[in-house]
């Protein structure tokens, strides 16, 4: 079935369009988190790329696999009681692991900021198969390749396209403002502080380079924490299918 006849299958499902926003806001703040998850543990915890991808990196990436894997199997175990657990089960999660990641961007420990940031991966990437099954639950046989090729068109488009982006333009701008707000105000700026911190010592002095580092590490963990509280709103979304999801569906779970 071509792009406009299932755009006219789907135009009165509402359960298909709002999966589509809660998943686009999800994956806008996921990649964007992604993107500078190794910027910030070099720039708050001063690691190496090494360290970071060994310590950090990996041991997030098996725990989103999981997250995505366990999220399945618990859902199709409880779809039978729980006709709407598809939906209600990652927006509860998205929004519980808010405050987990709110907790592993705040503390000065790695091992403690990796531990709140392994629960909250898991619980993030829950949404990853519930995302498809309504995608593919509420469209018939003839539109549902269309229909998902449509739907991670969007998703795609609003999450890759503009996560990193914002996240990035976001950092600048709260970096910009902890240097206002520095004693250094009137001479550094975000563009003088770019650079590595031997070459900041070398061309600012030691005082005016940890000002520079420090705007660049608080504004990427503050920017880090305003954009993950839009998993509260993904995971409002995705309770809020409930209310349309049996009706939508062309199969029924069970």
């Amino acid at each position: 079935m071509g792009i406009t006849e299932t755009v006219q299958e789907l135009s009165g499902k509402r359960s298909f369009w709002i999966n589509m926003i809660a998943a686009a806001l999800v994956a806008f703040v996921g990649y964007g988190v992604s993107n500078f998850q190794v910027a910030f543990f070099q720039r708050v915890h001063e690691m190496s790329i090494s360290e970071v991808t060994l310590q950090i990196a990996v041991p997030l990436g098996l725990a989103a696999s999981f997250g995505a894997f366990f999220t399945g199997y618990l859902t199709e175990k409880l779809s039978g009681r729980y006709p709407n657990v598809v939906a209600w089960l990652p927006g509860v999660m998205l929004i519980i692991c808010v405050p987990l990641y709110w907790i592993g961007f705040t503390t000065g420990s790695v091992p403690f900021a990796l531990t709140a940031l392994l629960f909250a991966a898991v619980l993030h990437y829950g949404y990853l198969g519930a995302q498809y099954t309504i995608c593919q639950g509420v469209a018939s046989p003839q539109s549902r390749a269309t229909a998902v090729a449509l739907f991670l068109f969007i998703v795609n488009l609003i999450g890759y396209g503009c996560g990193p982006l914002v996240m990035g333009i976001a950092s600048d701008l709260l970096m910009n403002a902890d240097l206002a707000a520095s004693q250094f105000a009137a001479e550094l700026t975000g563009q003088i502080c770019k650079g590595k911190p031997e070459e900041l010592i070398a061309t600012l002095g030691a005082a005016k380079a940890d000002a520079c580092l420090t705007a660049s590490a608080e504004g990427l963990r503050w920017s880090m924490i305003y954009i993950v509280g839009i998993f509260f709103v993904a995971g409002a979304l995705y309770i809020h299918v409930c209310k349309t999801l049996q009706k939508d569906l062309v199969a029924k779970m069970s």
